[in-house]
């Protein structure tokens, strides 16, 4: 079949893996796991920097920060490489968080993050 999302096995970089996709050991891509690697993207495309090695729990401390305290917080750390650059717009800072949300069910749908 040509329709890759159901080939089976990962596909992802781990630091574009949604923390859902980790968890469950999911195989099969969804929309929501793609949109939370567009996150990664556009926050990579703003700083010039990944946000994080990994996404798979108690591997990469930027990730557990991220997720504890969110985009605000993580921003303004020390350790992260945006904090000294003020790169980021409110409308940017709150696009890329509802991409990143942890929760796939509070995650920007594909529809509405077209609309941002």
């Amino acid at each position: 079949s040509s329709d890759l999302s159901k080939r089976p096995g990962k596909r992802a970089c781990s630091m574009f893996t949604a923390p859902e996709d980790d968890l469950s050991g999911a195989t099969e891509l969804t929309e929501v796991a793609d949109l939370f690697a567009c996150g990664v993207v556009c926050f990579a495309l703003v700083v010039g920097r990944y946000p994080w090695l990994t996404t798979v729990a108690g591997k990469d401390k930027a990730f557990a920060f991220y997720s504890e305290n969110g985009i605000d917080e993580f921003l303004s750390c020390s350790r992260c490489p945006a904090s000294k650059q003020g790169v980021m717009s409110a409308e940017c800072k709150t696009l890329i968080a509802s991409l990143l949300d942890a929760n796939p069910e509070q995650r920007l749908s594909r529809s509405a993050a077209l609309l941002k």
